[in-house]
């Protein structure tokens, strides 16, 4: 038997007296029984009110629900109890009474669901649902028959009851309910479940979905980011619109909530909408609530940063810190007050968390900063790179940004591709002379590659005298094969933009040699030191820029070249090694012939390259035409021009 209200039909409390009026309404409320026939509730008189049957006592109801199973007629089952033994009617009424058993332990599942629900009546569909079917089949009993409940707490019920429960509605309805204690050790089912729910059929358990997930304690959760669109679609459609209002607002959507619910009565809801209005006042009187602490700082992260906010971070779990990091990367407002905290997260946080706490700091733009955290990222390639774009960005000072680029050359660090290195050979941040004065720090060939490309960016913007006879000296200096063949392309792709074309300006002329080199002696000790490197002549365009440089030489620099004996002799005995190297192009080697023949012009040395050209017509067989005839021209007086 049960109470129920006439105008709204709710049920009323246990304690419910005739007399009594609604406790939901108001209205006039009465005492109800199940009718043993169509198991509907009827008022409390002789006959339901449904399909006619007589209301039976509550204490025949089982054992009548016992002979309707029998196949007894409806009419006839009070005459049947009537005439029947008490013994046997307490054999069928205990017999109901087992099956009913199993299904009110289904039943009290359910009503403990509710309590952690805004809505209630699941529970009395539920009984009206399985009522109907006892007394039930033994193979569907057995189905709805469960072992003892193990769990300690309401949460490990709601965990069990979501995994064990036969009805989808209880299961969804579980993990719903679950969702409000929110611990730690919340299942990925449960939360997939519960999440799944936003987009039910059904508006009540929509709206329970949504209103669990709207509140501040899962809003905020690294969880919910995952999902926000959905969660916003049903707090729009959502019956309770007040509670709705709050979340869309909390979410950064458009939304009017009443301002009367800061000052609600129910500490959560007063606190929900503080989230959701960002009140700052209570926001940071909740960083001393432990369990609203993390809340807090995620909205006040939000909206307006506050210090408070630092001390906090590290006692966050990591996934918490990481929210609070990506909300302090989304604002506009300054995080300086910020910046001790933050350089400490990005020291000892999580990879994560540290990834996220330099990118704040570099965001800044200190320069005492950039150094440490290039540090602290080295062994991320990735956020190495976010890392010094962002430094080089913020940096506006040429004497930071040369600090800060010196520092990547000494660490082996200093790409050439990196972004933001060419803007500042572009934009004149940095010198025109800061690849010469830190090429000696750079470590290997590949820092060195990427330094020549820097100068080639530098070039292009400005045409740098200093820096073009740095780089044509690297040509030429003690490098390797490779180095001097990227530093050669530096200059031919310069030289193609600019007016020297493809070849560039370096002659065998005295002015072009001591303005590029210092001295002729200087050049002829250069020179010497990339003929002795065969590697260097393979590559095939530097070949062809030094033959046009032999064949083609000024004659009246001839005397400063041979005019220092030894720089000379060093050069000539190169000279000598190559023409005879068959494994180099023929193309400088002949070059060479040519250019014994302007030094043979030369006062005292026309004697001595006779004799050289007469060798190499002997022994070298593919100089052989051109030597002889370079020869006889000389003996002739016929000389090149």
């Amino acid at each position: 038997m049960r109470a129920s209200c006439d105008s709204c039909s709710q049920p009323q409390p246990a304690d419910w007296k005739p007399g009594d009026l609604c406790v939901h309404c108001g209205e006039i409320a009465r005492r109800e029984r199940r009718c043993h026939w169509c198991a509907g509730w009827t008022p409390d008189g002789k006959f339901c009110r449904t399909c006619g049957a007589a209301v039976l006592t509550d204490e025949l109801y089982g054992a009548g629900r016992m002979l309707k199973n029998a196949g007894v007629d409806q009419f006839a089952i009070p005459e049947r109890l009537a005439a029947m033994d008490q013994d046997q009617i307490d054999h069928f009424t205990r017999m109901y009474q087992r099956q009913a058993i199993v299904v009110a332990r289904h039943i009290d599942d359910m009503s403990l669901v509710e309590r952690f629900l805004r809505q209630s009546g699941w529970a009395e569909q539920l009984d009206d649902v399985l009522t109907l079917q006892l007394p039930m089949p033994d193979a569907q009993l057995k189905d709805l028959t469960r072992s003892p409940s193990k769990a300690a707490n309401d949460s490990e019920r709601l965990d069990e009851l979501f995994a064990t429960s036969p009805f989808p509605e209880t299961r969804v309805l579980a993990s719903i309910a679950r969702m409000s204690c929110l611990p730690a050790s919340l299942d990925a089912e449960i939360f997939d479940a519960s999440r799944g729910a936003l987009d039910s059929d059904d508006q009540q358990i929509r709206d329970e979905a949504a209103l669990v997930f709207s509140n501040w304690r899962l809003l905020t959760s690294a969880r919910a980011f995952a999902f926000r669109r959905p969660l916003a679609d049903a707090l729009r459609r959502c019956s309770f619109t007040d509670d709705a209002a709050l979340g869309l607002l909390l979410m950064g959507e458009d939304a009017t909530p009443p301002q009367a619910m800061l000052a609600s009565v129910d500490a959560d809801v007063a606190f929900q909408a503080a989230m959701a209005f960002a009140e700052p006042e209570t926001l940071v009187s909740a960083l001393n609530i432990p369990d609203r602490q993390f809340a807090a700082a995620w909205r006040l992260a939000q909206t307006q940063p506050a210090a408070a906010i630092g001390p906090l971070l590290g006692t966050f779990e990591d996934d918490e810190q990481v929210v609070i990091l990506e909300q302090l990367r989304r604002t506009d407002c300054p995080l300086d007050m910020l910046h001790d905290s933050l350089i400490d997260r990005a020291q000892r946080g999580a990879p994560e968390v540290r990834s996220l706490a330099i990118g704040l700091v570099a965001n800044m733009g200190r320069a005492e900063d950039a150094c440490r955290l290039v540090a602290l990222c080295c062994d991320d390639w990735s956020l190495h790179a976010s890392t010094v774009q962002t430094i080089l960005r913020k940096l506006t000072v040429g004497a930071d940004v040369e600090e800060f680029c010196r520092f990547l050359v000494n660490e082996g660090q200093f790409r050439s591709s990196q972004y933001g290195v060419s803007e500042l050979a572009t934009d004149g941040r940095l010198a025109d002379n800061f690849v010469p004065s830190v090429w000696g720090h750079a470590g290997d060939d590949e820092a060195r590659e990427s330094l020549l490309r820097f100068a080639e960016e530098q070039l292009n913007a400005r045409a740098d005298e200093t820096l073009h006879s740095f780089v044509l000296r690297q040509v030429f200096g003690l490098n390797s094969a490779h180095l001097r063949a990227q530093a050669w392309w530096v200059l031919k792709r310069w030289y193609a933009r600019d007016t020297y074309g493809s070849s560039g300006p370096l002659q065998l002329e005295e002015r072009a040699l001591t303005k590029y080199f210092g001295s002729v002696v200087e050049f002829l000790d250069s020179f010497s030191l990339l003929l002795g490197d065969p590697a260097t002549l393979a590559e095939i365009t530097l070949q062809e820029k030094l033959a046009d440089m032999l064949r083609y030489c000024d004659n009246t620099a001839l005397p400063a070249i041979v005019g220092n004996a030894a720089a000379f002799g060093r050069f000539a005995a190169a000279l000598e090694r190559v023409v005879r190297d068959v494994e180099i192009r023929q193309y400088l080697r002949s070059a060479i012939v040519r250019f014994y023949e302007h030094l043979a012009t030369v006062d005292g040395q026309r004697e001595q390259m006779l004799t050289e050209l007469d060798a190499v017509a002997a022994e070298v067989p593919d100089l052989q035409y051109d030597a002889s005839g370079t020869a006889n021209r000389i003996r002739e007086g016929i000389y090149v021009n």
